[in-house]
């Protein structure tokens, strides 16, 4: 079997030649530092993401490689994550989805649309005309955190704190390989996010407010009460998965379009359509990989993917696959059927995906629409981590050059 190194800063720049040789030559690959099966076709994703063949529960996957003297801390990493909703399998995620589904679901769009419209317009109002500007430190994060926090009564003040803990989490959950630096720093996000959420929720208990966390909490019944664990492992989920996704998508798509002049053209003139976010989504999402366990011994294109084994379900990959997609490396935003796992796929597909989409559309088009002649100042820093897709750094001159 061919051999991919898919921990390498190479890689990470740009994952996509890569992924067409995988395709091609061994789409369900067994790394051996990952210990896992690397799944790279659409319908072989899509099957591991959408039906009953394969577990969610996998956070002890997150701890391969740690060394002996950070297994307290990786084991508490561990224990909490296992409280938010992606990392569970039905009944409990049932339980929990449903209890936040309520708070994101399509009833909540006119209020959404509101914030988007609001963040965008206060976050390009912002924005030096004349300078330049780092795209996702001054727009991307912004932007989706001034929704998040006014959906979850968090004092805007304090959303670069979850920012902090978030990468620290994701620099855990992405690494791979688990060093010790990592857990420590995996452990110290979660244990501070934790914190603050707890604090959040005895204060929601004594005064309620009109927020996510105050709906939550009163959810509980005598019959299914909800636990300050179960409203902290949501508001953790919604806000660290939430904002992160929604801040990589925004940049990539950004991105994209001004690589392309004729995706540019578009924007200015007719503008985004719906179908654009499901093409940003496909072209260059904001999640990378997703890993999932074998519920029993299972063929994967002759490979034996034994019971309990864990698989990566590149999504980057599979949205790639020109079985599905007619010319997948081009970005198109009048593609007619946009074939996609960018926000997942089956019962745990993403429960924000209706405020990303609302969000990102809004924040592309008014970019652009008030800097059309923007472009890269440099190039950008793309991340290094195997779940999320993104820039780290993002050089933008808005009056272009």
């Amino acid at each position: 079997m061919p051999d991919f190194d898919i921990l390498s800063d190479a890689f990470f720049d740009n994952p996509y030649p890569t992924f067409a040789d995988m395709r091609r030559d061994a789409p369900c690959y067994f790394d051996t530092r990952l210990e896992a099966h690397i799944l790279t076709r659409y319908r072989d994703v899509e099957r591991a993401l959408g039906g009953d063949e394969f577990s969610a529960e996998r956070v002890d996957q997150w701890g391969k490689g740690a060394p002996d003297s950070v297994q307290d801390e990786l084991a508490f990493f561990a224990r909490e994550l296992k409280r938010w909703i992606p990392f569970n399998d039905p009944p409990i995620h049932t339980r929990l989805r449903t209890r936040l589904g309520a708070s994101f679901g399509p009833h909540n769009l006119p209020r959404i649309e509101q914030l988007a419209r609001s963040a965008v317009a206060e976050g390009l109002d912002q924005l030096d005309p004349a300078g330049e500007i780092d795209l996702i430190r001054d727009f991307a994060f912004p932007v989706p955190s001034r929704i998040l926090a006014a959906l979850m009564g968090i004092p805007a003040a304090d959303i670069g704190l979850f920012k902090q803990w978030t990468v620290e989490i994701f620099t855990l959950i992405g690494a791979g390989v688990a060093t010790e630096e990592a857990v420590r720093t995996g452990h110290h996000g979660i244990v501070a996010m934790r914190d603050y959420c707890r604090a959040l929720i005895d204060e929601r208990r004594a005064r309620p407010q009109d927020d996510v966390v105050s709906t939550l909490i009163a959810t509980g019944t005598p019959d299914d009460p909800v636990t300050d664990d179960d409203v902290a492992g949501m508001v953790m989920t919604m806000i660290a998965a939430g904002h992160e996704t929604t801040t990589y998508l925004i940049g990539n798509a950004v991105h994209a379009v001004m690589g392309d002049d004729q995706s540019r053209a578009a924007v200015l003139g007719t503008g985004l359509g719906v179908e654009a976010v499901e093409e940003f989504a496909r072209y260059d999402g904001a999640v990378f990989s997703i890993i999932r366990r074998a519920r029993a011994d299972l063929t994967i294109n002759g490979e034996l993917v034994p019971q309990g084994a864990p698989v990566f379900c590149m999504l980057h990959s599979a949205n790639r696959d020109p079985r599905v997609n007619r010319d997948p490396d081009r970005l198109d935003l009048a593609r007619a059927k946009v074939t996609h796992v960018g926000f997942g796929s089956g019962i745990h597909k993403c429960i924000g995906s209706l405020m990303a989409r609302t969000v990102v559309r809004e924040a592309v088009q008014r970019l652009f629409e008030r800097f059309p002649a923007a472009q890269p100042a440099a190039e950008p820093t793309w991340i290094r981590n195997l779940g999320l897709r993104g820039m780290a750094t993002f050089p933008v001159r808005l009056r272009g050059t």
